[in-house]
C-alpha cells in the first residue's frame, strides 16, 4: 500500500515516521472508522532542518488494513504506546499515555502516566496523574542526578475481561539509579543535564501490576516484587520486558 525505499513489497498499513502505535476496536465507532490506533508522530524526521515538535496521531479504519489521518488535538507528553478504550463505567473514551513530571532542572525529572476523558476522541479533557514513584520507590537507591531511581515508562491498561471486573494496569517499571561506565552511555543529546540521565543505568524494566475499581486510583499487587522480569544476564530478555496492548483470553485461561 506504501513505498518505502523504492518498492511496496512491504507490510506497512501506516506510513511514518510514528512511534508507539495501538490499534483497537471502537464500539461506539461506524463501520467505516471500526479499528481505531493512535501513536507519536515525528513530522520532518529524519531531516534536522525540516523537523517540527512532536504530535499526537490519531487513525481511523474500517478493516485494519486501508487507514485515514483523523482530528485531534491534545497538549502536552503523549511519548510511548498510549492506551486508549471506550470505558462504559464514565461513559467516555479513556486514553492512558506518558507524562513527564517536570523541575527546573531536567536531570530530576521523572516519567509517570496520565489519565484523560473525551467524548469525541478530538477534545480531551481531565488529564491527571494516576501511576508515578511512590515513596518506597524512591527509597530504593540514591542516584548522582536527584532523579527518583525508578519511574514508569509507560503503561498497558484494560478491563478484567468479566462484566463486573476490575482495570488492570501493567506498568513499565523504569530502573535507573547508577552511573554507567564509559562505553555503555548514550551521549546523544550534548545537554549535560539530559546526559546525567542518558547516562543512568542499569536501564532496565521490568513490569509491575496494579488494580482499580474506576480506573484513576490504582493500587499495587505484589508489594515491590515485580509481575514479571527480566532474564538472567545474557538472555534475549536480560534488558526490557515490555507489555503489549492487551492480554488475549485464552479458553479460561
Amino acid at each position: 500500500l506504501h513505498e518505502l525505499n523504492g518498492n511496496r513489497r512491504n507490510n506497512i498499513v501506516i506510513p511514518g515516521p510514528d512511534g508507539g502505535a495501538s490499534v483497537w476496536i471502537d464500539p461506539q465507532a461506524s463501520p467505516e472508522e471500526r479499528y481505531r490506533s493512535q501513536a507519536k508522530g515525528y513530522p520532518g524526521w529524519p531531516d534536522p532542518e525540516k523537523r517540527k515538535p512532536e504530535e499526537f496521531r490519531r487513525y481511523a479504519s474500517p478493516d485494519g488494513i486501508r487507514w485515514k489521518r483523523m482530528p485531534v488535538e491534545l497538549k502536552g507528553d503523549m511519548d510511548t504506546q498510549s492506551i486508549c478504550f471506550w470505558d462504559e463505567h464514565p461513559g467516555r473514551y479513556v486514553l492512558y499515555t506518558r507524562k513527564w513530571i517536570r523541575f527546573d532542572n531536567p536531570a530530576k525529572s521523572y516519567r509517570a502516566v496520565r489519565r484523560l476523558e473525551s467524548d469525541d476522541l478530538v477534545q480531551w479533557e481531565h488529564d491527571q496523574i494516576v501511576l508515578q514513584a511512590d515513596e518506597s520507590d524512591s527509597q530504593v537507591r540514591k542516584t548522582p542526578t536527584g532523579q527518583p531511581p525508578i519511574d514508569y515508562y509507560g503503561a498497558a491498561v484494560f478491563h478484567y475481561p468479566s462484566d463486573q471486573g476490575p482495570y488492570l494496569l501493567l506498568g513499565q517499571r523504569f530502573l535507573h539509579w547508577q552511573t554507567l561506565p564509559e562505553e555503555q552511555r548514550w551521549g546523544r543529546s550534548g545537554d549535560p543535564n539530559k546526559a546525567m540521565i542518558e547516562r543512568l543505568g542499569p536501564g532496565t524494566f521490568d513490569v509491575r501490576l496494579f488494580w482499580s475499581r474506576d480506573g484513576i486510583q490504582f493500587y499495587p499487587v505484589g508489594d515491590q516484587r515485580p509481575f514479571l522480569s527480566p532474564g538472567p544476564d545474557g538472555s534475549f530478555d536480560s534488558r526490557m520486558i515490555w507489555i503489549m496492548p492487551n492480554p488475549i483470553p485464552m479458553g479460561d485461561e
